[in-house]
């Protein structure tokens, strides 16, 4: 089942404001009883991650609604954070990508064996295998005796195809 990704109401412009200097969301108008003008909007979601906001019985992402107020558009497609930090809200650090881009720029799964992304460790071969993901499909780059040549092979292969989704 496809997940869908809410659309941002356009009234929330009228009950937030952005502020660029410290990434925040802040309450211009409340929304209910116990919010308070001035107080910063949303809260940490511990499954997820990202800030999330409540509006109107809704919970909405903090960085969907900050690129809806700074681009006066609704995001088309996912909005990636460059740093892979979810909190880090500073305009800057914000990006529209496509699933593929946001996927590329992960870090290093945590069940990597091999210590580098891009890289696993083949025993039968007592080798480095190098491989990238284009188009959802593993693409092989290479064989190497050390995990770092490996990584480097892959490296060059993501500055190549993934351009500054690269990480």
């Amino acid at each position: 089942m496809r997940h869908t990704i809410a659309e941002i109401p356009r009234e929330i412009i009228e009950y937030l404001s952005y502020n660029e200097s410290t990434g925040d969301l802040t309450w211009i108008k409340s929304p209910a009883r116990k919010t308070k003008i001035g107080d910063i909007a949303g809260s940490i979601n511990n499954k997820t991650g990202y800030i999330q906001v409540q509006f109107k019985g809704k919970m909405y992402k903090a960085h969907r609604i900050i690129w809806f107020i700074k681009t006066g558009k609704q995001p088309v497609n996912l909005i990636d954070h460059k740093n892979n930090c979810k909190i880090d809200n500073y305009w800057d650090n914000l990006r529209e990508a496509t699933k593929a881009q946001n996927s590329t720029n992960r870090f290093m799964n945590t069940n990597n064996g091999s210590g580098y992304k891009g890289v696993t460790y083949q025993k039968r071969s007592m080798k480095y295998i190098a491989r990238i993901m284009l188009n959802n499909k593993s693409h092989h780059l290479g064989t190497y005796i050390t995990p770092k040549e490996a990584h480097l092979a892959y490296c060059e292969a993501a500055d190549k195809y993934h351009k500054e989704f690269a990480n």
